[in-house]
């Protein structure tokens, strides 16, 4: 929790520096809640399911101009369906605007989680494409399709035996969502789902890990 409020910290002073350094018009803070599910498997191994819990953080935006914005997210969840293990993700992303419906969006992805023994961080880029389409009135329908290719080291330590493990991890990611504003708030509501799909590949193993996390996902944010 101290991290979450850390964080959500971090985000308002950086949208206060946008909001007096930058060319910004708007600034949006908020919250995220991911009920996320997650399994991981691989070919060796039987499937193993973590059970659900929720993810959750802050996320900011700053328009610096009619066609470009940065955008930052960060998610954090507990789970302790077998053992203890903690998620963590988080992006950076500064997007450009094609048309009034679609934009490219480009940054930096960070994904770890720590568990009974392993400590496991990865960074690298991320990328895609997200719409948003009217529905009727002040509905909408909101998607996005990215993929990232992250490098990242592992650490194993019970103790008694250490060691360090290099990797990749490469994957695609999607959402689909409602969304709601209310303008006499400044305020945007969304829900839907999330779909996450990677694989981890360790340098010198012959075997790798696959990982899905799905589930449904609640958003709100405010405009100022």
């Amino acid at each position: 929790m101290k991290k979450i409020i850390l964080l959500t910290f971090i985000a308002i002073s950086i949208s206060i520096i946008f909001q007096n350094k930058l060319y910004a018009t708007d600034i949006t803070v908020g919250a995220v809640v991911w009920h996320a599910w997650i399994d991981k498997y691989t070919a060796e191994f039987p499937r193993e399911k973590r059970g659900s819990e929720l993810l959750y953080g802050p996320t900011l935006a700053a328009k610096i101009n009619d066609d470009l914005n940065l955008t930052f997210i960060f998610l954090y969840g507990e789970y302790d369906k077998y053992d203890h293990f903690d998620r963590r993700e988080s992006d950076l992303a500064l997007n450009y605007r094609l048309d009034d419906n679609f934009k490219l969006f480009a940054g930096i992805k960070y994904m770890g989680y720590k568990d009974t023994f392993d400590t496991h961080n990865a960074l690298g880029p991320g990328f895609g494409l997200s719409s948003t389409l009217p529905i009727i009135d002040n509905i909408f329908l909101i998607a996005t399709l990215s993929g990232m290719y992250l490098l990242g080291i592992e650490k194993y330590d019970d103790t008694i035996t250490k060691r360090n493990k290099k990797f990749n991890e490469y994957g695609a990611n999607g959402t689909l969502a409602f969304a709601y504003y209310i303008s006499s708030a400044s305020t945007v509501i969304s829900l839907g789902g999330r779909y996450q799909y990677y694989k981890t590949d360790y340098d010198g193993d012959s075997f790798n890990y696959k990982t899905a996390t799905y589930g449904l996902t609640l958003t709100a944010t405010y405009t100022f």
